[in-house]
Parts: C-alpha cells; structure tokens; sequence
C-alpha cells in the first residue's frame, strides 16, 4: 500500500509540509498561513514529519513516521518496564495492541507519540530515583519534559501526577524528612519551562466542556475503547469484545498482583493508576482543545495497567509466553481486520492524488465531504502533499489555534459566510479555482454552500476528471 490513511492524518501531513515551506518563505503558503506566535503544544507531528517530507515524497513520509511509531512505542514500554534495578528482563508483549489504537487510526499523532516520549521520560525519572541526583539528571528530565509538552498537553499533565506520586512516597519512606524537599523542588525548578508554557496555554483558552454519561464511561474503560478494531461488522464484534475483555482482564489481575509484591515503584504507579481512573470519570470528554479526553486517559490508564503488569518475577520463565502470546494475537488480529479497510482507504488516496494531476499549480480548491467513509473527512488534504502549490480549504489544524501554522485569515469561515466562488476575507480577494466533491452521492441540500458552488461550476465550468470516487470541476 502507499498510504495507510488515518483520520487525521492526511491534514497532519498537509500541514507539516505547509509549515517548513512558510518557514522557508514560499510566497504562494506565506500569502495563506502564518506561524502561530503562541508556542502551542502539537508541534511533535510539525517537526518530525514536516522534516521527513523534506527529504521524502508524501508516502515515503508517511510510512517511516508510522515506523518511528512503532519504534518509539516499543521502545519507550520496554525501557519503563526494566527501570527498576531487578535481575531479570521484562517484556511488555501486552503493549502490541496499543500500536494500531483507536488514536492512532484517528490520526492523533501528537497525543500517541507523546504518550511514548512520556514513558521515556518516566523511565529516566525512575532509574534517577535510584541513584544520586545530579544536575544533568534534573536537565534531561527537564528537557524531555519541555519535549512532552510540545508534543501534546494531555500527556504531560500525567507525567507530572506519576512524578507527584513517586515523590510523595518517597517522601514518605524518608519519613516526611524536610531535608528531601530541595529534591522536588529542584525537579519543579528544571520542570518549570514546560509547566509555565502549560499554564499560560490553558489561561489563554475559552472553551466549553462536554461530558459523556457514566453508562458510556464504563461501556467504554471496560472494553478496551482505546484499541478497538476500526474495521468491525456486526458479524465478528461480539467475539472481537470477548478477545479484549480477556485481554484487558489478564492485565488487570496481572497489575493488582504486581501491587500485592510490594513494590515502591508499583505504589508509585498504583496512586498514579488509581487517580488516573477517578480523573476518567471526573474530567469531561472534550475541552475544546482536546476532543475524546475519556478516550485519551482511557489510553493513559491502560498503559499504566500494563506497565505494571510486566514487573512481575515469575518463578517459572514460560509463564510469560502467555502474556507474550496474547499480545501478539490481538496484534496480528487487529492487523489482519483492518487491511480490507486499509486497502480501501489506500484506493481513495489515490484517486484524491490522481484528481490532483488535473489541477493546475497555484490553485485553491475546495473539498465537498460526501462519502460514506468517515476516514475520507480530510483525504482531501492528500492534494496539498504534492509538488504542486495547492491551497486546500479544509484545514483543521489551520482554522484552530491551538496548531502552529494558522491562516493569515478566517478563509473557511468567510466562504461560508458568501457562499460564493468569488469572496473576500479581511481586505484579501479570494477565487476559488477548483471543487473537489469527494462521494458520489447526492449532495445534501442544506448544504448550502457545496450546492451553490456546484451549480456554479457545473453551469459555467467543466468536470475535469472523475472516478468512483470523486469528481473535479474547475471554475471558468
């Protein structure tokens, strides 16, 4: 396949590679985006895959991003799992099934890379405890700190309540010794940089919050929400769950037998777990700046389980090829169930990308949503990864604020508001050239917009290409 598309993912991929060439000064980007000058989190995804199109087409990008996933995912699990000073070698085999999450098929890149870099950080954090704090020690954590923080916010504020656990017992060990308090507040004074850029994020938000039923919350933590099968039918759902559940279940017995060892790390961990599950229940599921949180801490909360899960001492050494073996079955499941979706997701790219060998460079194209697909929401954006200079007027990431790279102006806001080819935004004259219809079904007539422009383009344009998938017209 060439794309393995996710929700999200192709406006990450659109956006990354708008932001190094507005960094580089492209006329034709810089007369549509800016840099936010508010240093948001979600540069993570900005960064790195922005710099990988540097060097690679779109595709090529793309995958070695999904690789460096992987990677850092594995990595980071294993390297928190063996922080402690133990002899043997812990395996997180249940941590598979996290790779193809339910966040990653929506396309929240930061949220899940920030994850891992956060088990990273836990895990210097840990082996420091260990041993003789130094300023280096307290500098790293800082700085990878300070690299959560950028890569999404979410995470972030849970690093810091693991590290507030482990201090707390700590403290307690030293029996609430005030000659321990120089270590946490060195470690506040290092952490600072990042928990000031918090706070002045979130002072700088208003939002409103919406809150999910209880009913759902447990529907939800109980099944796994977090790593369902994106390609589930009817048909297979009902042991899709069960598989899960017994999943869920054995690193749930596998956690609460690792606290009854008694372990300083696992108490750590347990407050860190415990307040975690209260925090799922009490915090709302979106915030304005972070759509599914139940979803997200769900994700955090699992890990955690898990993490804990793999610090058991097993007498004898094959009873972790259990553990082993249930991780890599849901892995190869969840792989085998959703290459069909794959597959179908890789035809619509290319059809988006064939489309965009008709467009001439320098144009602005609008996208009409009309698929079946709900993963085709920004599919759209694949035309803005080409070599051509194409402006796309759908853009998540650019119509928010909370994203590095934003319009210079309310572009999407201001041709709804006219709902005409020719429009003007903030002294800006505007012509779109192109309307890319993606679905062919009937447009929806409330759809006010996508109907006017149509008939305009249909009445005084051509149809430039077309296939089962979308249709292209251009302006005359």
């Amino acid at each position: 396949m060439d794309y393995l598309i996710t929700l999200d993912g192709p406006n990450h991929l659109y956006t990354s590679g708008t932001f190094y060439k507005v960094l580089g000064g492209d006329d034709f980007y810089s007369s549509y985006f800016q840099i936010n000058h508010r240093f948001t989190p979600n540069y993570f995804t900005v960064f790195v895959l922005g710099g990988l199109q540097s060097i690679f087409g779109g595709a090529v990008a793309l995958k070695t991003f999904h690789l460096l996933h992987i990677i850092l995912l594995l990595f980071s699990s294993y390297f928190w799992s063996n922080s402690s000073k133990d002899k043997w070698r812990k395996l997180p085999f249940l941590i598979l099934p996290f790779v193809y999450s339910y966040l990653f098929f929506s396309g929240f890149y930061n949220f899940i890379f920030a994850t891992s870099l956060s088990m990273l950080t836990i895990g210097f954090f840990d082996r420091f405890q260990e041993i003789q704090w130094k300023s280096r020690h307290y500098f790293l954590i800082g700085l990878l700190l300070l690299v959560v923080y950028i890569s999404h916010i979410v995470p972030f504020f849970f690093v810091g309540l693991y590290f507030t656990a482990d201090l707390i017992v700590s403290w307690k060990a030293q029996k609430w010794s005030k000659i321990y308090l120089k270590h946490p507040l060195k470690l506040l004074a290092y952490s600072s940089p990042g928990i000031i850029l918090t706070f002045l994020f979130m002072s700088g938000k208003n939002t409103s919050y919406e809150y999910l039923e209880f009913n759902e919350l447990i529907a939800r933590i109980t099944s796994g929400f977090s790593i369902s099968i994106k390609n589930e039918t009817a048909e297979d759902i009902v042991w899709i769950n069960w598989i899960k559940l017994i999943y869920l279940g054995i690193a749930l017995m596998l956690f609460i037998y690792s606290i009854l060892q008694k372990s300083k790390k696992m108490y750590s961990l347990g407050i860190a777990t415990g307040l975690t599950l209260i925090l799922y229940f009490i915090l709302p599921d979106s915030a304005g700046f972070a759509s599914v949180f139940s979803v997200r801490i769900e994700y955090i909360f699992w890990i955690f389980v898990i993490i804990g899960a793999t610090r058991i001492q097993f007498e004898k050494q094959f009873i972790q090829l259990f553990p082993a073996v249930l991780g890599l079955s849901m892995l190869i499941f969840q792989i085998n169930s959703n290459l069909p979706h794959w597959r179908l997701l890789n035809g619509h790219a290319k059809s988006i990308l064939t489309a965009t060998t008709f467009i001439d460079d320098g144009s602005i194209v609008y996208p009409v949503f009309n698929s079946l697909y709900w993963d085709d929401y920004h599919i759209s954006n694949l035309m803005g990864t080409t070599n051509k200079k194409i402006l796309v007027l759908e853009n998540t990431s650019a119509r928010q604020d909370y994203f590095p790279i934003i319009y210079n102006s309310s572009y999407e806001d201001c041709l709804k508001s006219t709902k005409q080819r020719d429009f003007t935004c903030e002294n800006q004259s505007m012509q779109l050239d192109y309307l890319l219809i993606v679905g062919k079904f009937v447009l929806d007539p409330s759809d006010t917009i996508a109907t006017n422009l149509y008939a305009e383009a249909y009445k005084n344009g051509e149809v430039v290409f077309e296939d089962d998938l979308v249709q292209l017209l251009k302006f005359n």
